[in-house]
Parts: C-alpha cells; sequence; structure tokens
C-alpha cells in the first residue's frame, strides 16, 4: 500500500510541475475563455531518441526520464492523439510490443512514414498511461546498412528499387504485384516487371496498358516489357491526374528494359508511346483529346516511340505533354510526325519537362521539337540541371531541337533550375525582353534575340528598330507645339495588348515619308488588341505624309488603329498633291477618314493611293467631304484617290471592307473627277462600297476622265462586276453571314453586304447559310445595284413547349436512359431540371433516380412527395450502398416540413437540382428551394458499373410519376440561379453561353414513338409502358388567384430555329388573342403578363389565350393560359389608387420588393474630359411613393446617360424617411447597380456629427458612381501589372457624402454587406474571373466577396462590400505544385485566385502544415473583404506596428472576431487550434449577416455525432456547434471534431470558402 501511495505521489508532482509550467507560460489558451481547460491534462512527455537498430531493417528508442519505466511500444500508419492523464494503454495491435527494454530493436511495422508511440504505463493503476512519445520514423532512423541491389530480396524487405535520388530503397510492406502478359490496367499501387513480358497489339487488338491511378513500376535486372498500342491506344496509357513512375533495380547494363509505342503491327496509331492517347470517338461526357497526366523515369532502359502525331513521351495527337520528369536512366524517345520526341504531340503543348539526369536521346517527328511542343502547339516549360548526364535532342524539319514544334505559338521556357533559372536557350541574350506579335500571316512570332525599346512619351523620333507600346501614351499636340511621330528608317512597332498610343500633330500624326517604312504589329487579335489613335490638326496625313513630302511604306498586321487625316490629306496615306506611297494591310480593326478632298485610305487632293493591297483585317474608311479652303465640290474615296487625284493601283484579296466615298466620289477608285484606276480581286472579300452623289460605289467619281479597270486575279484577268445585297428579315441565328458561290460574306448591321462576281451569262444563286438558295442575280446587272433578298419565315415564334410526356394515374410508366456515358459519382458536378405538372394520390413520385448497382457505387433520388390533397414538396437524396442515405431531410417529419416550400398539383413547376463539389441546391421556378453539403461518405464515391438511370419512376422501387414532364434537361456542371431563371421559360438552342456543358435534352416535342429523342446528342432514352398517346400537347402553366389581388406571371415564347445571342435579345412580342371571362389580363413587358379579377366574388376556373408575334412579323400558335381563382368578401371594391390597403401584387417568380422609380430632376454637364449626369430627387414624390408602397419598397434610380460620372442627391429627411420603412435606394446605370439600403447611411450620426443646429432637409445626401481620375486608373494598372493580375472590369468608384453649409462627411465604412453589380464586357468568358478587388489608399488591392452572376442572359460580377472605394474585377489564376492531387486541391486553388490566401514560395502552398492566429486572423479579414492597409489601431501588447499582420489582427478586433487573451496579448505567432479558430468563424458569420440561431440544447444536440466533443472547451461549444449548424464544419472522418488540434493551412482555406459561399457571398 506505501508503494502504492509514493507511486501516485510522483505522478502527482510531475504533472503538478508541469501545470505550473504551463501556467507560467501562458494564462490564457483561447479567445474569450472563462472555462479553461489547462494543457496540463494531457500526459506528459518522455524523452527518447531515436536511432538505427542493430539489425538490418531495424529502429531503436532510448528513453530516459521515465516515470515506472513499464514501457509499451507500438507502431501506427497514422499519428494518434496525444493521450490524457487517466486513459488506458492500448491492448491489442499487430505492432504492439510490451515491456520493451530501452535500446533494444524494434522491427515490427518499422516503415519510413509510419508513426512510433511510447508509452510509460503504471500496470498496478489498470495500465494507465503516464507518459507518452510520438515521432514519424524516418530512413536515417532505419537500419539499411550493407543492403544493395543485389541483395537477397526477403519477404521482409520487399523488392529493392532505386528512388529519385539514386537511393537503393525496399517496398517493405507494400504489396507488389507482378505484370503479366494478360495486365492491362494498373491501379493504385506497386507492379514489378520479372522476365519477359510481351503485350503486342495489332491492328486488331490493342497490348496497350492503362494506368488507373498513382503507379509505381519496377523494372528487375535482367527483364524486358513490351508494349504496343495502336489506333485510339498509347503504349502506356497515363491519363490526366494520374501518374506513371518507373524505378530500376540497378543502373548497369543488367537494368530492366522498357520499350512501348503507340503503333500496333499493322496499324497506325495516334496516342504516345508513353502518356497520352487520341480519342476518335469522342463519349457524350469527356474529351478527344486525352492529355498525358505524370511521368517520372527513374532508371530503366527506356525506348518510347510515338504513333501518327503523337509524342514519344508526353502527348497524344492533339494532347498536353503533361509533367515529366527524368532522374535517371537511358531513354530514347521518338515522336510520330508532327509531334515531339518528348512533350507535346501534334497542336499541343509540350507540357512541363524536368531533366535532372540520366542519358536522354529524343527525336521529334516531321515539324516537331526533339523535346518540347508539336508542330503547330504552343509554349511549355522545360527545365534542365546540372547533373543531366547528356541530352540529344533534335528536332525536325523546323522543328527546335528543345522548345517549340514548328508555327509554335508562344516562347517555351528553357531554363537551369526552375522557371525563374537561368535561360538556356540563349545565354547571351538573357537579359534582352522577348514580346510576342502577329505577323503578316496571322501567325504569332516573338522577338528573339531583337532588342526591343519601349515607347515613351517624349520619344518624337523612331529610329531603324523595333519598338512596343505597353501603357497608354498620349502626345496630343497644342497651339505652340506639334507631337507628331516621324519614322526614320525601318521601323517595327508592336502595340502591347490593351495598350494606347494616340499621337496628333501639326504635321501627320506619325510621319512615314519616302524611303521610310513603317510596320505596324498586335499582339492578340481580340478586344485586347493594341490601340493607335493618330490625327493631323493640319495639312498632313492621320499616318503618312506630312505637307510637301511623299509617304513612304506604311503594312499594318494588327491592332486598332484609327487615323484621321487634316485638310486634303488622306487619314492612311498621302497628302495634297503628294502620293500615298505603298500601304499593305494584312489585319487589324482600322478605321481611316480622310480630311476635305481627301481619301480615308490612300491619296489626298490632286493625289493617288499609288500602291494599296488588303490582305485582310476589318477596315471602315471614309472620304473627305467637300469643304475647306479649297473652293471645291468634290470629295476623295473611301479607298482610292483624292479629288483630282491620278489612278490608283489597288489589290484586295480579303478581309472585311466598309468604304464610303466623299461628295461625288467613289465608295472605292476615284474620287471626284478622278478614275479609279486598275482593282484586282482575288479570293472572296466581304467589301460593302458606297458612292456619293450617283459616283460608282466601285469605280470613276463623278466627271472621271478614265476607266476604271475591275479583274480577278491581274488586269488580264477576269472581268468582275460588284453587287450590292441588301437583306431583310434575316433570321438573328444566321444574321452575319450569306452564302454566294464559295464564298461567305459579312452582312453588317443595316442587312447590307456586297461582293464580286464574274460576269458571265449564267445566273448565280444567293443563299443562307444551311439554307437552300433563296434568290437568283444575273451578273449582268450593272453595278452598283441594290438586290434585294427577303429571308422570311425561316425564324416562326411558337407560344409554349410545342408537346409534352404524359405519365398516366395507375400505370407505372418511365424514360430509362442507357447511355453508358452519363452515369454519376459522387465527385460529379451536375444540374438536372425539368417542368413538371404533378397529379393523382401517387404518394412518392419519382422525377430522377441513379441506381447504385454494387456495393459502394452512387447513387441518386430526386422525387415530388404528395403532402396535402392539393400540394407536396421536392425531396432528393444520395446513396453509397454502404453507410445507407444522406437524404435533404427526414420523409414526413413534420418539424422538417414546416419551413419547405409546397408545390402545387395540377400546376406546371419549374425544377432544377444542382451539385457543385459538395455543395448541392435544389431550386424551384427559379428559386432556392434547399440546400444541403454532402458528406465524405457519399462524396468519394465512385459511378455505377453500368448505367441504370431513368425519369419518372424505375424497376427498382414501385415509386412513379404521374402528371406531365416537360423541357428535360442534363448539364454537366451547375448551373447558377440566374442562369437557371433566364432560361427556364424559353427552349434551349445553341445561343446559351453553356451550351457546350448540355450533355442530353429532351425538349418532349414528339406527338408519337416510343424514344424520346435527345435534341443535344445522342443520349436517346426509351419509353417503358408509354406509347403514342401519352404524348399530349403542353398546357401552358396554369395559375392560383386570389379575387380582388392581382396576378404577375410569364408566359413562354421561343423561335422554333432560334433567335437569340445571350437570352435577352429574342425581339419577341406577345399579344392577348382572346380575354378572360372574370376578369382582365394585360402584357406588361416582354413575357411578362397581369391578371386581375372583376370583382371579388369571382372564383372556380378562367382562361385567356395568347399567341406571340415574331419581328418577322410572323405569329405563332395560340396557347392558353389556365387561372383557378379563390373569392374573398369585402365591400370596399374597387379599391381606390391611392388606398394603401390595395392588396399586394403576388408573383410567381418569388418577387417580394416592389421596384419603383422615382421622379427626378436630371441635368447633364461637362467637367473637364467628363460626362456628369446629375439627380436630384424630388421629395415630395418620393414621400408619396414610400407611403403608397409601405415598407421594403426598392426604389430605383435609372440613369441610363452613358456619362462617365453619375451623381444622385437625396435630402437627409427622404434618407431618413427610406429609413423608416426600410426602403432600398438602387441607383442602376447601363453598366452598374448600387443597392444601398438606406439605414446604411445612419443619418442621424450624420446629423449629429454637423451639428444639431443642420436639419435633415438641409443636407444633402450625394451618391456618386464615376471613373476614377488618370492617375488613379494608373496606379490599379501599375499594381496589375506588377502582380500578374489581368484586369477584366476598369476600376469604378463608389462615393457617398453627406453635406451641409461648409461641412462635408464621406460615409466610407457600412454596418452590412452592400451591393455592387458590375457588367462583364461581352465577349469576356466569365469564367476568367476570379474576384473583385478594392484600390487601397498605399496602392495594393484588397480581395471583396465577389460572385459571378447571369441576369436576363448578361453576366454581372455581384461585389459585397462593407465599405466604399475604387474597385476593379481581375483575373488572376494561381495553383501550387504540392497540391496536386490533395483533398483542397480545388479549393485552395479558388481562393489564392481570389486573394484570400497565399503561397509560402517556390510555387507551394504547404496544406498540411499548422497555421498561427496570425496567419488566421489575416484570412478571415482578407476573405471578408474588410483588408485596408494603414488602417490598423493598436489593439494588443505584442502586436505592434512594425509587424506584417498588424492591420488584420487590429482590424479583427474591431469587427469583433478576435478578443485576445485575457492578459492583454493576441499571441501572434502561437499555433491556433481547431476550436480557437472556429469560435472566430462563427464571430465571422455574424459580419456576413447569416442568422445561425441556436435552440436551448441545441448546441449539444449538434455535437452529440461527434466522439470528442467532450474534449471541446464549455466557452467553444456554442461556437463549435453553430459551425456545424451552417455547414462549415463536418468533422475529420465525417466523427472527430478534434477542438484541441491544431488546424492546417488546407482546413482553413476550405473552412473560409465555406463561410462565404454559405453566406452567398461567392
Amino acid at each position: 500500500m506505501l508503494k502504492t501511495i509514493q507511486k501516485r505521489m510522483t505522478v502527482v508532482l510531475i504533472v503538478s510541475m508541469l501545470l505550473l509550467l504551463f501556467a507560467g507560460a501562458t494564462s490564457v489558451l483561447a479567445d474569450d475563455s472563462s472555462d479553461l481547460i489547462a494543457e496540463s491534462e494531457f500526459v506528459p512527455l518522455l524523452a527518447v531518441t531515436l536511432s538505427s537498430g542493430e539489425t538490418t531493417g531495424a529502429t531503436s528508442a532510448t528513453v530516459t526520464d521515465y516515470v515506472y519505466g513499464n514501457l509499451l511500444v507500438n507502431i501506427t500508419e497514422q499519428e494518434i492523439a496525444t493521450p490524457r492523464v487517466g486513459e488506458a494503454a492500448p491492448t491489442a495491435g499487430d505492432n504492439l510490443i510490451e515491456g520493451y527494454v530501452s535500446g533494444a530493436d524494434i522491427t515490427a511495422g518499422v516503415v519510413a512514414g509510419n508513426y512510433l508511440q511510447i508509452y510509460d504505463v503504471d500496470i498496478e493503476e489498470g495500465e494507465q498511461i503516464v507518459a507518452f512519445y510520438q515521432a514519424e520514423l524516418r530512413e536515417e532512423d532505419i537500419n539499411d546498412e550493407g543492403r544493395t541491389a543485389d541483395t537477397e530480396l526477403t519477404v521482409a524487405l520487399g523488392y529493392a528499387y532505386i528512388d529519385e535520388n539514386s537511393n537503393i530503397k525496399f517496398t517493405r510492406t507494400n504489396t507488389v504485384t507482378k505484370i503479366t502478359s494478360d495486365t492491362a490496367i494498373l491501379n493504385d499501387g506497386w507492379y514489378i516487371v520479372e522476365g519477359n513480358i510481351n503485350r503486342t497489339g495489332t491492328v486488331y487488338s490493342t497490348g496497350s496498358i492503362t494506368v488507373n491511378g498513382n503507379v509505381h513500376l519496377i523494372l528487375a535486372n535482367g527483364s524486358s516489357l513490351t508494349v504496343n498500342g495502336g489506333g485510339e491506344h498509347a503504349g502506356i496509357y497515363v491519363p490526366k491526374d494520374k501518374s506513371l513512375t518507373i524505378y530500376a533495380q540497378s543502373k548497369g547494363n543488367e537494368m530492366g528494359t522498357l520499350n512501348a509505342s503507340g503503333n500496333a503491327q499493322g496499324d497506325y496509331g495516334f496516342s504516345a508511346g508513353i502518356g497520352g492517347r487520341y480519342l476518335g470517338s469522342p463519349g457524350i461526357i469527356g474529351e478527344r483529346f486525352l492529355s498525358c497526366g505524370d511521368i517520372t523515369i527513374n532508371g530503366g532502359r527506356i525506348t518510347a516511340t510515338g504513333g501518327g502525331f503523337a509524342a514519344g513521351i508526353g502527348g497524344g495527337s492533339d494532347g498536353y505533354g503533361g509533367n515529366i520528369t527524368i532522374n535517371n536512366g537511358i531513354i530514347t524517345a521518338t515522336g510520330g510526325d508532327y509531334a515531339a520526341g518528348i512533350g507535346g504531340g501534334y497542336k499541343s503543348s509540350g507540357g512541363k519537362v524536368i531533366i535532372n539526369g540520366g542519358t536522354v536521346i529524343a527525336t521529334g517527328g516531321s515539324n516537331g521539337a526533339g523535346i518540347g511542343g508539336g508542330a503547330e502547339g504552343y509554349y511549355g516549360e522545360i527545365i534542365i540541371n546540372d547533373n543531366a548526364a547528356s541530352i540529344n535532342a533534335s528536332g525536325s524539319f523546323g522543328g527546335e531541337d528543345i522548345g517549340n514544334g514548328k508555327f509554335g505559338e508562344g516562347a517555351t521556357v528553357i531554363r537551369h533550375g526552375d522557371v525563374k533559372g537561368v535561360d538556356l536557350k540563349d545565354t547571351e541574350s538573357e537579359d534582352i525582353p522577348v514580346y510576342t506579335y502577329i505577323d503578316e500571316n496571322g501567325e504569332i512570332q516573338n522577338t528573339g534575340n531583337i532588342a526591343v525599346t519601349k515607347l515613351s512619351w517624349d520619344t518624337d523620333t523612331l529610329e531603324t528598330g523595333w519598338y512596343i507600346v505597353e501603357g497608354v501614351i498620349e502626345r496630343l499636340s497644342t497651339f505652340f507645339e506639334s507631337r507628331s511621330l516621324t519614322v526614320n528608317g525601318d521601323v517595327h512597332l508592336i502595340l502591347a495588348d490593351n495598350s494606347i498610343l494616340t499621337t496628333t500633330g501639326w504635321e501627320a500624326g506619325i510621319n512615314v515619308i519616302g524611303e521610310n517604312s513603317l510596320t505596324i504589329y498586335a499582339q492578340s487579335k481580340g478586344d485586347k488588341a493594341g490601340t493607335l489613335n493618330v490625327e493631323s490638326y493640319d495639312n498632313g496625313a492621320g499616318l503618312g505624309s506630312p505637307f510637301g513630302s511623299p509617304a513612304g511604306k506604311i503594312t499594318i498586321n494588327g491592332g486598332i488603329i484609327t487615323a484621321k487625316g487634316g485638310e486634303a490629306a488622306a487619314g492612311i496615306g498621302g497628302c495634297y498633291t503628294n502620293f500615298g506611297g505603298e500601304i499593305i494591310i494584312n489585319g487589324g480593326k482600322i478605321t481611316a477618314t480622310g480630311g476635305y478632298h481627301a481619301a480615308g485610305i490612300g491619296g489626298g487632293y490632286h493625289s493617288l493611293g499609288e500602291k494599296i493591297v488588303i490582305n485582310g483585317g476589318t477596315i471602315t474608311a471614309i472620304g473627305g467631304a467637300a469643304g475647306g479652303i479649297i473652293r471645291s465640290r468634290g470629295g476623295g474615296a473611301g479607298i482610292g484617290s483624292g479629288e483630282e487625284g491620278a489612278r490608283s493601283e489597288i489589290s484586295i484579296t480579303g478581309g472585311i471592307i466598309t468604304a464610303t466615298g466623299g461628295d461625288y466620289a467613289a465608295g472605292i477608285g476615284g474620287g471626284y473627277q478622278n478614275t479609279g484606276g486598275n482593282i484586282i480581286i482575288n479570293n472572296y472579300p466581304t467589301v460593302i462600297a458606297t458612292g456619293k452623289n450617283d459616283a460608282a460605289d466601285i469605280g470613276d467619281g463623278i466627271n472621271s476622265k478614265g476607266t476604271t479597270i475591275i479583274k480577278r486575279g491581274d488586269v488580264d484577268g477576269v472581268d468582275l462586276t460588284y453587287v450590292k445585297l441588301e437583306v431583310q428579315n434575316l433570321p438573328r441565328d444566321y444574321a452575319n453571314k450569306i452564302i454566294f458561290n464559295e464564298g461567305e460574306y459579312v452582312i453588317n448591321k443595316s442587312g447590307i453586304t456586297g461582293f464580286f462576281t464574274e460576269k458571265s451569262i449564267d445566273d448565280k444563286h444567293i443563299g443562307l447559310e444551311l439554307y437552300e438558295p433563296l434568290i437568283n442575280i444575273s451578273p449582268g446587272d450593272v453595278q452598283n445595284s441594290r438586290i434585294t433578298l427577303n429571308a422570311h419565315d425561316y425564324a416562326k415564334p411558337v407560344a409554349g413547349f410545342g408537346n409534352t410526356l404524359n405519365f398516366p394515374e395507375n400505370l407505372p410508366g418511365w424514360i430509362y436512359i442507357f447511355s453508358e456515358d452519363v452515369r454519376l459519382s459522387g465527385r460529379s458536378d451536375f444540374t438536372i431540371s425539368m417542368w413538371i405538372l404533378p397529379k393523382g394520390n401517387e404518394p412518392y413520385q419519382t422525377l430522377f433516380r441513379q441506381e447504385a448497382d454494387v456495393r459502394g457505387s452512387f447513387g441518386l433520388d430526386f422525387r415530388f412527395i404528395k403532402h396535402g390533397d392539393d400540394d407536396g414538396y421536392l425531396y432528393f437524396g444520395f446513396n453509397n450502398q454502404s453507410s445507407s442515405w444522406q437524404n435533404a431531410f427526414p420523409w414526413n417529419d413534420s418539424a422538417s416540413l414546416a419551413n419547405i416550400t409546397k408545390i402545387p398539383v395540377n400546376q406546371w413547376s419549374h425544377v432544377a437540382l444542382t451539385k457543385s463539389g459538395k455543395s448541392v441546391k435544389l431550386y424551384a421556378n427559379g428559386k432556392k428551394y434547399y440546400e444541403m453539403t454532402l458528406d465524405d461518405a457519399h462524396f468519394y464515391v465512385p459511378a455505377p458499373n453500368r448505367t441504370n438511370i431513368s425519369i419518372g419512376g424505375t424497376s427498382a422501387v414501385n415509386q412513379f410519376f404521374c402528371g406531365r414532364m416537360d423541357e428535360i434537361q442534363f448539364w454537366n456542371m451547375a448551373l447558377t440561379p440566374d442562369e437557371i431563371e433566364a432560361w427556364m421559360y424559353r427552349s434551349l438552342d445553341s445561343s446559351h453561353k453553356k451550351y457546350a456543358n448540355l450533355i442530353y435534352y429532351y425538349k418532349l416535342n414528339q406527338s408519337s414513338g416510343a424514344t424520346v429523342m435527345d435534341e443535344k446528342g445522342s443520349c436517346d432514352g426509351a419509353m417503358i409502358n408509354l406509347a403514342d398517346d401519352n404524348w399530349v400537347t403542353s398546357d401552358i402553366q396554369g395559375w392560383a388567384v386570389d379575387a380582388g389581388s392581382t396576378l404577375e406571371g410569364q408566359l413562354i415564347g421561343s423561335h422554333v430555329a432560334g433567335s437569340s445571342v445571350n437570352g435577352t435579345d429574342w425581339n419577341l412580342s406577345f399579344e392577348i388573342v382572346e380575354q378572360a371571362k372574370k376578369g382582365t389580363a394585360t402584357i406588361t413587358e416582354d413575357n411578362k403578363f397581369e391578371y386581375q379579377t372583376h370583382d371579388l366574388s369571382q372564383e372556380g376556373h378562367d382562361s385567356f389565350t395568347y399567341r406571340v408575334k415574331g419581328s418577322n412579323g410572323k405569329y405563332s400558335n395560340i396557347e392558353t393560359v389556365n387561372l383557378n381563382i379563390t373569392p374573398k368578401t369585402n365591400q370596399n371594391w374597387p379599391p381606390n389608387s391611392n388606398d394603401s390597403s390595395r392588396p399586394k401584387s403576388s408573383s410567381s417568380t418569388g418577387v417580394d420588393k416592389e421596384k419603383t422609380e422615382i421622379a427626378a430632376t436630371i441635368t447633364t454637364t461637362r467637367e473637364g474630359d467628363k460626362q456628369v449626369t446629375s439627380l436630384v430627387i424630388d421629395d415630395k414624390k418620393m414621400a408619396e411613393k414610400l407611403a403608397r408602397e409601405g415598407h421594403h419598397a426598392l426604389v430605383t434610380i435609372p440613369v441610363m446617360s452613358g456619362a462617365e460620372v453619375v451623381v444622385a442627391t437625396l435630402s437627409g429627411h427622404t434618407v431618413k424617411t427610406m429609413e423608416s420603412k426600410d426602403a432600398v435606394l438602387e441607383i442602376k446605370t447601363g453598366q452598374v447597380t448600387y443597392t444601398l439600403p438606406a439605414s446604411q447611411i445612419n443619418i442621424e450620426a450624420v446629423s449629429d456629427e454637423i451639428g444639431k443646429q443642420a436639419e435633415l432637409r438641409d443636407i444633402k445626401v450625394s451618391v456618386k458612381i464615376s471613373e476614377p481620375a488618370p492617375d488613379t486608373v494608373k496606379i490599379v494598372a501599375d499594381n496589375a501589372d506588377k502582380n500578374n493580375y489581368q484586369i477584366i472590369v476598369k476600376p469604378i468608384e463608389f462615393e457617398i457624402t453627406c453635406s451641409s453649409g461648409s461641412r462635408t462627411i464621406e460615409i466610407t465604412k457600412f454596418n452590412a454587406y452592400v451591393e455592387r453589380m458590375i457588367a462583364i464586357p461581352e465577349g469576356v468568358d466569365p469564367s476568367k474571373i476570379t474576384t473583385g478587388v478594392i484600390l487601397n489608399a498605399d496602392g495594393t488591392f484588397s480581395p471583396v466577396p465577389t460572385v459571378i452572376t447571369m441576369i436576363d442572359g448578361k453576366y454581372y460580377a455581384k461585389i459585397n462590400s462593407l465599405t466604399n472605394s475604387t474597385y476593379a474585377v481581375i483575373y488572376s489564376p494561381k495553383s501550387f505544385k504540392d497540391l496536386v492531387q490533395h483533398w483542397a486541391e480545388k479549393n485552395v486553388n479558388d481562393m489564392a485566385s481570389r486573394l484570400v490566401v497565399s503561397g509560402t514560395g517556390e510555387d507551394k502552398f504547404e496544406p498540411d502544415k499548422d497555421i498561427t492566429r496570425a496567419e488566421f486572423a489575416t484570412i478571415v479579414v482578407r476573405a471578408l473583404g474588410l483588408m485596408s492597409p494603414g488602417s490598423g489601431k493598436d489593439a494588443f501588447i505584442d502586436v505592434v506596428k512594425k509587424s506584417w499582420y498588424y492591420d488584420a489582427v487590429s482590424i479583427a478586433h474591431e469587427y469583433g472576431i478576435t478578443s485576445g487573451y485575457e492578459n492583454g496579448n493576441f499571441g501572434p505567432d502561437d499555433k491556433i487550434n481547431r476550436e480557437q479558430a472556429l469560435t472566430m468563424i462563427a464571430r465571422a458569420i455574424k459580419i456576413t449577416g447569416s442568422k445561425v440561431e441556436l435552440a436551448d440544447g441545441e448546441a449539444d444536440k449538434l455535437l452529440t455525432g461527434f466522439t470528442d466533443a467532450n474534449r471541446a472547451a464549455e466557452y467553444a461549444k456554442t461556437s463549435l456547434a453553430s459551425c456545424v449548424k451552417a455547414g462549415i464544419i463536418s468533422g475529420r472522418s465525417g466523427k472527430l471534431i478534434a477542438p484541441k488540434d491544431n488546424i492546417t493551412r488546407a482546413e482553413v482555406t476550405v473552412i473560409v470558402q465555406r463561410l462565404l459561399q454559405n453566406s452567398n457571398l461567392i
């Protein structure tokens, strides 16, 4: 007994000392903790030294300072939690050693990467743990001494192999599978080749091996593996997101051999020897060109030969080269035609190739690089390090040895060390920047070793050489100084993307004279192309000759160019009496306007164009009119000569040309009193030429003294006639071109096009693309006659959706989908949408179901469930066949159903189920209905082995749909709510911006047949127990309305051939055909209607009919709208229009706010170079509106003036009135919508600050939206360039000021998020946007929560922020090399691209590293859009101003996210555990405006599902429960909340992302 007491006293003493030690270090460990759990409740740690054991494969542990010395050892694959005082030691385990003696060998389970635990145990007290040690085993802790590749392979050590560092390693406990001649698939794991294995394919069968996971392949000494793919199969196919690592067992002649070919005997393949493959017939879901994954070669003798168009090692035909690393071995790689030896296939990137060692012989196929890209591919990265033993790379027929294939785009990076290392391609020119440009053939080139000078504001002369314009450069002449640029020599000028050069002069804008030449290039062909604006203020050309000198040679290969000539001078070309020189246009968008009497492009007054060649581009040329100091009535040609000039030589081979002559001048040809000269036409250019005052469209000006020659080929070629065509009522889906013989010709906005045809006796047909010829023309028609083509009846409007499919009562019928390519796994993203009209008494009605066919596969059930006689609700759930269902909510549970919106029967409803990652959202009639987060047990579940998808029912469960379905769509992505709502009333066509993601589409417009036709692809469905009589006419949506109320609804209308470009420009009008009997229906706007009963006594059924009228005047079929009226009893009918008791409108679309436009006084002025529109809101009319509309009114102020500055002014009194009624102010310009709750102005606080002497009526509240000042724009651009951000939307400034007398107060912060909707420019891919940003005072950017949304078919960036500032929208994609295949890869990349998190350097993120409290606070502050450098205030003793986290921590304190320790410290460098982090997240939830309220006892109930919830501190439990309820955390492995564990960088990123997603901020 005495011994036991002594033991207990010893333990208590040690634990007590440790308690004092820890307490002294930190008095409080968690934010706001009043009920602390000290760290000393964990057992103390043992002092242990690990070393390699005496025997091979053993480790040894020397233990000191133990309490009892009763040691127990265990080894596990995963790290375990530190035990607490009183816990019992483990009693079972494969690697458990009881009674371990310090320093003895340990062998069981000893593998590098496993975890060794040592317990000091009190045997007499129930095996209680009194001390503990844990460490991860390293290679140096294990005795591998004496082992070589020749060592006998024992069962304990496994197989030997040489790793990437040339060290001998063993597979140990890893299962190693032997490759046989029957092996076709390699799943995750280790494999070995022993002996000689031959898998030689033929033209009829493939010998290919497919890598299906992370595969390690050992080539045993003396072994060989031969694999031939052929056709669509690689020798060894390594798909994207999979990896293959190859090892040898030695480095000499005995090392194993691998021969892999993309060709088979008798077959010419298209796939790589090792790498990607080519699919001749792509599946419904998937890629046609399957890129290469990750390939690492650590040894062996490897010979790899690509099939046709495929790399030896890397990409198949058209396939990306992937990530290829060679550390050792002898590698011979030969590419097929047009492919690299190592790298990319034909037309693809070489990917990333790293060579650290070995002997590499790489030979490219015809036009392919030895190492790098295939022919016509694009750039990649090639990293070559010092210890690369030997590299022999040979490109072929124009392919580089190491670098690009022939005609490759961009510059391949070839460096030593990494992508920021030393340039190996040309070390002498490493300091010379390389710029890309588009040449005369439209191909991307780079400047290579050519020195390129950046043009600056003060550059006056361009000497022979290359120049580039970056940013915005303005050279504007004044009365005292000309700022013309002068070309002196052979000059090449690159217009960088998004650059603008403006130069004006009293001479030419840019002087190009005599023997000098200027060639202009762009870097891209779209709206990003650089801009050049040139203008002469006197008698010089915009671009060309100054007064008194002839023009030199001007070549334009690209760019957006506007040129305006001075008096008597051309836009581009010559000036008064001086020739226009040689002008060649190969590309770009050019607008050239001649001065008085001069051509747009060509000659000035009394001057000819000399030689004009147009091979491409979009050209608008406008000849100068009569006027100026020259007293003459004539002008210049659009393209050609000026007034009274001489014959020009004009050659046109391509492009889209619009040329308009000046007074009495031709569109193309001669100016007034001048002939057109020789006009040679080749190919089939679109030419829209217009002469003025009876001058020829193409040919002579009025009073010409010569004859114009218009020929094909040359002056001796075939005679041509010019035809101008006017197209009337062209269908919108083909409105941009017509077909005439071999050529396609673009039609302008006025419906005009023009072209040339040979003069012959045969008539020529003109037709629309894809349509039969419509009319004939006679080539003998005189030039300039306009022929009219009336393209009628090609876009018939249709009301409704045509037919629909009826699922009868009491008869199980369904649609079975049998395509193998539409199976869903737990990771699949999708949207399933349809219209449903449920009927009958069937309680559980299947809408869509995927049956899980094997244990562990993914199942989905989407249903309509009857609730009452007249309604039901939507339900969904997911099954994995092994851990039961995860349902949206319990079936028929009254508590769960209390807040669920009911779906009416006998009435059409639109439903859409979407899944993105783990987020599942259900929408009804375009509004969010329910959402949940998929747990890991269902997310990581594979698709079924075979397709078993059905719509309307299933053979597996007797639960069938009863009613009607229409417009069934399946997408391979989650559509946004705006995308769903914008298109739910319209038939889909290819104008939908996400049309490529639509997998199958059942319009259900058939009238017979047992097969449901897929309108998108080939995924037809089979009708089971349904026949011809189940096809019925669609009856348009039925509506329910109370008598006396106004019903608002939407009608359905479309075009059978499609007429919309983006879902908003349908050009349809809706008309009532037969009016309702018991009420009145009115078409309000677009496809909306209102219906109101005649009086309160009306009840029962009513209906009206409507039809749709197209822009061509053609009417659709007639459809019926059915209504059901519920009577009301009230004598006060009809209501007075000003009666506030009048019922509010109810809308089927779920709109719950009244939108009101308010009268205002509008003035527009100019302030400097900006147009300013000012609106002063009428107080009286605003008051009347607010009184009439009541609470929660949305007050809209539309401003469509196009002004750069918009200012709306309200009185403080009006703001106070709006605030009292919870009104929201919405200022709407053409590009921006600013939504501001009146309460956020806080007018009472403003009044207090200004002074009580100022009445509210005297306070002017101004809301300003404007383009920032030029210096601010430059700061934004410079910061974007510095950080490699792409500006998608130019900066916009938001400002609110309150003023009275001399006092002005600016409101910069709000108490709740304020929304700004900024339109995304047309042509911008919405996926190429990562975040909105605000401009900080120090010139840096901070992110703000941003989501891309669609409204009426147009994309907007919806930005929510708590501040006013200057905003921009950027694209900044990020990824990290240590995140590949990490569980949080997608989440981290998204949040890094949003600028919320950043890496740790060298393209690494270190996702599993613990995070500090300062780092955590910074991430949360950035995520919420609160970061504002320089705004911090002292908040904690240990957070000083010079620290990098000062601002973030103080802002977090200001917003109540953190309050620090009780001793006044924050502990910025302390590791933060999960309960501390989630406590801060729970506070952040409140800032987002999300409401997560916990009922009494709910916190404990929510935490009972976690086995370690009792470890959480009391102060943290409510916060943890709030995070669980908000869907922000689900626990580790779904069972552990791990409150005391440190939180990792990856976990923080995912939690913060969920916070923003669940708050609808991203």
